[in-house]
């Protein structure tokens, strides 16, 4: 009888090695790769929801605040930094819209969607309120009754007017990513006068560059931080040629998403409550980009 102790069999080397590949994601199956016919993303294409600039703010999560630098400009939902505080980040805008939306109370954010109703609709009645300082907040009610917070406040509704502005970033560590950036409340201000250096060049929306920047802002003894653009100083002003054709494209791609009401920017968390609201602006104009 053969009383020898059994040892474990080990994995042969090729066996972990492709246990080890298949965990990559960008490593396409040799099967695969000329594959045809049904891919299941066919309707894919109808919901479009880019990454969305953000810039980390002195009230931003513990988490942010261990991995960035206040300023420091990043995507979102992947919470990538895209540049850093002050620096210049080098984008090319490919198309423009404006958007309404009414927020609900910060305090209920664990409870309900961010935002409570949204359009793109120069008619809607929601844009007399974004624009007007005495409508832009209104207390909440349920079934006809305000809603109070723990210290018998009323929880408050605010209407916001977003610039939002769909581009490529074309230099930094996520140089490539197209993404949103959206102007809105304490913020508006610095998306109209981007509206204005766009207008400036007298060319397509698609066919010109900019600079983007983090800066400090204040107002009211409160301070926080915004993003400027101005021209570029780190590149060039205009497109090139075949730049351009490729950006015109996807511009139409995206003006044709945008009728159909498939793009969204995804709103992660609320705006600022301690900011100054933005003023009116002439997004009627500016939709003709």
């Amino acid at each position: 009888m053969n009383t020898e102790e059994k040892k474990p069999t080990e994995k042969p080397a090729e066996t972990t090695a492709v246990a080890m590949a298949s965990t990559d994601a960008t490593q396409v199956p040799a099967y695969l790769q000329n594959h045809e016919g049904p891919t299941g993303l066919e309707q894919l294409h109808k919901f479009i929801k880019p990454p969305r600039l953000k810039i980390v703010q002195k009230q931003a999560s513990d988490e942010l605040l261990e991995r960035f630098a206040i300023g420091d400009i990043i995507s979102t939902p992947s919470q990538e930094l895209v540049v850093n505080k002050g620096e210049p980040l080098l984008v090319a805008p490919i198309f423009f819209w404006a958007e309404w939306c009414t927020w609900n109370p910060y305090a209920l954010k664990d409870s309900m969607d961010t935002i409570a109703f949204r359009t793109t609709d120069e008619n809607d009645p929601l844009v007399s309120k974004c624009r007007n300082p005495n409508m832009r907040t209104e207390e909440y009610k349920v079934g006809g009754q305000v809603q109070l917070d723990g210290k018998g406040a009323p929880h408050m509704l605010s209407h916001c007017e977003h610039l939002n502005y769909l581009f490529e970033v074309l230099s930094g560590p996520q140089a490539g990513l197209t993404c949103i950036a959206s102007f809105f409340k304490a913020q508006h201000q610095d998306g109209t006068n981007f509206n204005q250096l766009i207008k400036m060049r007298k060319t397509p929306l698609y066919a010109t560059q900019f600079e983007f920047r983090s800066y400090q802002k204040k107002y009211g003894g409160n301070t926080w931080m915004g993003m400027r653009a101005s021209n570029p100083q780190t590149g060039a002003p205009f497109a090139s040629e075949k730049e351009f054709a490729q950006r015109k494209e996807l511009h139409l791609e995206m003006a044709e998403a945008h009728s159909k009401g498939e793009i969204v920017v995804d709103h992660d968390e609320p705006q600022d409550s301690n900011v100054v609201d933005g003023a009116k602006t002439d997004t009627t104009e500016n939709a003709k980009f």
